[in-house]
């Protein structure tokens, strides 16, 4: 078996520059970025910029062609692990984080949610700055757009749009995956199917229902954890970039939809809370019928003990020395006190 050579590191792919109302969107070097910035802005539109946050150089590029300012250019090179949305001076910075599948995980083929990017969004006078970090899937989404012959407006509310679009996608998606497998991970099983099982086979399967609990669990939180601030980064930027007209309002529907998805994920966890007890108690149900199973074994073992023990301690009065039924009454004695212990044991369903 060989291994074979790493494959070398693909260069980061060029910035994206559209200049809306005006030029049709173009991959750029990034030296005719500051000309198509002056551009929009005397055309009076918005030049879409998308940079790798990898790429050192090309986002410096950027943040110069764009005038952002020092501390801008870092935090759009270091972001944060929350989203949000910030004002500075005239620029709206708004940060999101996005999520996918890792598809099955484990011999239960349970899914893993993974957090696998993030977006830095800067939108300014004449400019609209999308920093992308990891896989996002924004970049595919844009040329999707220009595919299919997308003409944007004059601001950048059209890239606002797409960006909060394509993470609300995201997260829909995600929890969809995440109910359809709780659903799964939470059956009710029969009795008698858990009877013919085998109490060995039983317990397996109860093991395995609470570990796919633990496991669903811990996605829907770092879903959670990620979905819950963006949906109040979505409803702040749905103040900040106002809907074109009295009945389009794009940003506000996506923060709803947001809201949606947070409000679907806090039920699955409490419907995952409510199952993990409940497994829980049935655990502790059955360890207790063990207990009960041990201390029925026990008493039975004890009578013939303590008869044996009494026996042995006294030499010279024994029964059955001096009785001719002596010794076979003892032990028909020892044998009837079992009985009778059985048949209690099994009359409270402790065997």
């Amino acid at each position: 078996m060989t291994v074979s050579d790493p494959r070398p590191a693909r260069p980061a792919p060029p910035p994206w520059a559209v200049v809306l109302g005006g030029a049709a969107g173009s991959p750029t070097s990034g030296d005719d970025l500051p000309e198509l910035v002056r551009q929009a802005r005397a055309q009076g539109g918005v030049a879409w910029i998308m940079v790798n946050g990898d790429d050192g150089d090309g986002l410096r590029r950027a943040a110069d062609a764009c005038g952002l300012a020092h501390g801008l250019a870092e935090r759009a090179s270091a972001p944060g692990t929350r989203a949000g949305l910030a004002r500075v001076d005239d620029v709206t910075v708004l940060t999101l984080r996005t999520c996918c599948l890792d598809g099955p995980a484990g011999a239960g083929g349970l899914p893993r949610v993974s957090r696998t990017g993030c977006v830095v969004l800067f939108a300014g006078p004449g400019f609209a700055l999308a920093v992308e970090h990891g896989r996002t899937g924004l970049r595919e989404a844009l040329v999707r757009k220009f595919d299919d012959r997308f003409v944007g407006g004059k601001d950048s509310t059209e890239l606002v749009r797409l960006v909060t679009s394509v993470v609300t996608d995201q997260y829909e998606e995600i929890a969809e995956a995440l109910e359809e497998a709780t659903e799964e991970a939470d059956p009710e099983p029969d009795d008698d199917v858990l009877t013919k099982m085998g109490r060995r086979a039983e317990r397996g399967e109860r093991r395995r229902r609470l570990a796919a609990a633990h496991h669903l669990h811990r996605q829907i939180f770092r879903l959670r954890r990620t979905a819950g601030p963006a949906a109040l980064a979505f409803g702040a930027a749905a103040e900040v970039f106002p809907a074109s007209g009295p009945g389009d309002d794009p940003l506000g529907d996506l923060a709803h939809r947001l809201r949606r998805v947070v409000e679907q994920i806090e039920q699955l966890g409490e419907m995952l809370d409510s199952a993990r007890d409940a497994w829980t108690a049935e655990v502790g149900v059955s360890q207790n019928d063990d207990m009960r199973r041990i201390s029925a074994v026990a008493a039975l073992a004890a009578v013939p003990t303590v008869v044996v023990g009494n026996y042995g301690m006294n030499f010279d009065n024994m029964p059955e020395l001096h009785w001719r039924w002596g010794y076979p009454m003892t032990i028909v004695a020892t044998a009837a006190i079992c009985g009778i212990l059985y048949a209690l044991f099994r009359r409270l369903k402790w065997l």
